[in-house]
């Protein structure tokens, strides 16, 4: 029998976030544009790569905040910070799976809970304040479940998210019985 609490350990002790990189950007670009997963973000328009070159030059100091999540070497998501007040410690986090076999997967939730760690533990942030598109349920839920203060915003289709260190670390704590630090 499989005991699935060493089984979840496992998989996200071989979580990491890789930096993005120029190399990274092409591929990033194909998965944003992907109808599956364009349809539960908030900027919904086609890129091109000239426009995503652009972008990407143009992150400047913020390219620290920009990662690509991986298992071993396999490439899953993009997932990086925006709207960071280093004075508030506080930023949006954002993100999304761009392999489309973890699309709406248990691995797709334990991504998100580690970017989460990496941005209370690592990066030091008190407080994530995030849109959520009121659609991508899965995603709203899995915020619920970690602690977060949710209000909706229907004339705008989006859902506002407030997650703070202390209430993160105490519920993920019950949830996966894992070490704070």
């Amino acid at each position: 029998m499989v005991d699935s609490k060493n089984s979840i350990n496992l998989l996200l002790s071989k979580v990491y976030f890789a930096p993005l990189t120029l190399e990274d950007i092409e591929e990033v670009r194909l998965w944003r544009n992907n109808p599956k997963i364009n349809n539960f973000i908030i900027n919904k328009n086609h890129i091109t790569a000239a426009q995503q070159l652009k972008w990407f030059d143009n992150l400047g100091e913020n390219q620290k905040y920009y990662f690509i999540a991986k298992v071993d070497q396999e490439k899953l998501g993009l997932f990086y910070a925006t709207q960071v007040d280093l004075g508030q410690k506080s930023c949006e986090p954002n993100g999304f799976m761009g392999n489309p076999t973890y699309f709406k997967s248990p691995i797709a939730g334990l991504i998100i809970v580690e970017f989460f760690k990496k941005l209370f533990l690592e990066l030091d942030f008190e407080t994530l304040n995030g849109k959520v598109v009121r659609d991508n349920v899965s995603f709203i839920q899995l915020h619920a479940l970690l602690g977060a203060e949710i209000s909706e915003d229907e004339s705008k289709n989006l859902s506002y998210i407030t997650l703070d260190k202390a209430r993160f670390n105490e519920t993920i704590t019950k949830l996966l019985n894992c070490d704070k630090n």
